[in-house]
């Protein structure tokens, strides 16, 4: 029988401090998955520059050291699809739900997330997309928008407890599929 794990799939979200996702996934006591994909049309993409990931990679191994404290590997980074990446894992173990947050901005990453919940609509995994920014997404009006975003705004910040974190860390094989690589280290 396959392990079951929750996938934390970090986006713009590479913080600790009131993370929602993480908070949720880590809540339902099974090993988490904390994982951040290098998507290689994303990082094609003209609005871009070097400056941007290398701020990306710095967040990555801040969440590394802090995470580091509780004696775990914890942040996984690959490279590659996301939802190719996805099918192979599947093969290990059993995915219970993915969680991420609600990413705005780009028509790229709003088709990508589009593409990796059709797969998981097709796989019965729920995925708990959550609002960390305020921003609705697919609203028809903006009725009460005032309102619900001090409501947001207002809201209890949700950090979990990182002492009690089970750690799912990928097997050697996909680690050499998706190029997971050190970019977390010094």
């Amino acid at each position: 029988m396959k392990q079951c794990i929750n996938i934390v799939w970090l986006k713009r979200d590479v913080r600790l401090i009131d993370h929602p996702p993480l908070y949720r996934a880590l809540a339902e006591g099974q090993p988490v998955l904390l994982i951040y994909c290098f998507e290689n049309e994303l990082l094609e993409l003209p609005i871009y520059s070097d400056r941007h990931w290398r701020f990306v990679i710095q967040g990555l191994r801040d969440m590394h050291l802090q995470l580091s404290k509780y004696h775990a590997r914890s942040v996984q980074v690959i490279r590659g699809s996301f939802v190719a990446f996805l099918q192979q894992l599947q093969e290990h173990v059993t995915i219970t739900a993915v969680y991420s947050t609600q990413e705005t901005g780009l028509q790229w990453t709003f088709d990508r997330d589009k593409a990796v919940g059709r797969w998981l609509r097709t796989q019965g995994i729920p995925w708990y997309e959550i609002n960390t920014d305020g921003i609705r997404r697919a609203v028809l009006n903006r009725d009460n928008w005032w309102a619900d975003w001090h409501a947001y705004m207002d809201r209890r910040l949700e950090t979990p407890y990182y002492n009690r974190a089970q750690w799912y860390l990928l097997p050697p094989d996909l680690e050499a599929a998706f190029e997971a690589s050190s970019y977390t280290k010094g």
